[in-house]
């Protein structure tokens, strides 16, 4: 298989994160990965005795997860990981679909990248973000589509 310079760049960026995790010992991450992205790490990055890592997405079936890698000899903790969930209600908002929430977060100017699963809920819907990104994104989205919403930073462990 034939690697792409954008497939070579984040093999590079997940191979400085296990270095970084390992002589700093701390937790590093990556922004949110598609699956792809995923497994191409998956496939190509080779364990190391020191570090280990994960993708998580804020929840265990999340499509859209970062690369968490941390020294070896501590236990992931989820709620260590840079994400933020947003809940969103409003009136209106059932009828809405996922590009229509995706359309309006990107429309802030915000990359795809900061931006992880959205999952829709008929009272209320779960926003993944990075956790530098989620303010900026409370603040400023309004609207989605033609329903006003409101957006409020909610824990970790309420997904």
């Amino acid at each position: 298989m034939e690697l792409t310079f954008e497939d070579k760049l984040l093999i590079s960026r997940a191979e400085d994160l296990l270095e970084r995790a390992g002589e700093r010992h701390m937790l590093c991450a990556t922004v949110f990965l598609s699956p792809a992205e995923q497994t191409l790490i998956e496939r190509t990055l080779p364990r190391r005795a020191d570090v280990a890592y994960t993708f998580w997405g804020g929840y265990n079936e999340a499509e859209r997860a970062m690369f968490v890698c941390y020294p070896e000899y501590k236990e992931f903790e989820p709620e260590e990981a840079p994400i933020a969930v947003i809940k969103i209600t409003g009136r209106d908002i059932t009828r809405l679909t996922h590009r229509d929430f995706l359309g309006s977060v990107l429309a802030l100017g915000i990359k795809r990248d900061v931006v992880g699963d959205i999952l829709i809920g008929s009272g209320e819907s779960l926003l993944f973000a990075t956790s530098e990104i989620a303010e900026y994104i409370c603040e400023n989205l309004t609207k989605i589509g033609n329903a006003g919403v409101v957006l409020e930073l909610s824990s970790i462990n309420a997904a």
